[in-house]
């Protein structure tokens, strides 16, 4: 019985052949359509992500420019008016507290006199000495605008701080900052 089993070879006859080869033709064409229309598909998807994800971030980068142009907008208003301009604490301290309650996300609105001094500042706690920050550096240099990251010295959480000269005349007199806890922003 096994000779007669391993002898004998699968045959198809001209119905078999006939089905095989229309298969063949109906099925190829639809494969090929289905490989080329696959590959189409998944370089339009990508072409489409590409170009949503580019449109996000510069969506996102001029959210962030105009956030940021707006905050320095009001401190360079700040920074013009003669409370400010006087480097007097007992002048500048309602002024930087009505900023703050405005933008509740400035945690902190300060001025530094030109030597790195805290003048005057929006929460009533103890003056510093912010001689030794770069955005301070910056504008005592010649700088219109400042920015640093850092770990506040107030809040002792990493935060944004911005930061523009206070002028009286053409004279550099100070800097007025504001700084922004970088989980808030």
């Amino acid at each position: 019985s096994s000779a007669f089993l391993s002898g004998q070879k699968i045959r198809f006859g001209l119905f078999g052949k006939i089905i095989i080869v229309m298969l063949i033709v109906s099925l190829l064409p639809f494969a090929i359509f289905w490989g080329i229309t696959l590959r189409e598909t998944n370089q339009r998807v990508r072409t489409e992500t590409e170009k949503l994800m580019a449109q996000t971030a510069i969506g996102l980068g001029e959210q962030v420019d105009g956030w940021i142009d707006n905050n320095v907008s009001i401190l360079r208003t700040a920074a013009n008016l003669n409370e400010i301009q006087s480097m007097d604490r007992t002048k500048q301290e309602p002024v930087l507290k009505a900023i703050q309650q405005e933008y509740p996300w400035m945690y902190l609105v300060f001025t530094v006199d030109y030597d790195g001094m805290n003048i005057a500042r929006n929460d009533n706690k103890s003056l510093r000495d912010y001689s030794d920050r770069q955005y301070y550096k910056d504008v005592i240099g010649g700088k219109k605008l400042s920015w640093q990251t850092l770990i506040g010295k107030t809040s002792k959480k990493p935060a944004l701080v911005l930061a523009v000269p206070i002028k009286s005349g053409e004279r550099l007199v100070g800097v007025i900052a504001a700084a922004m806890n970088v989980d808030v922003i």
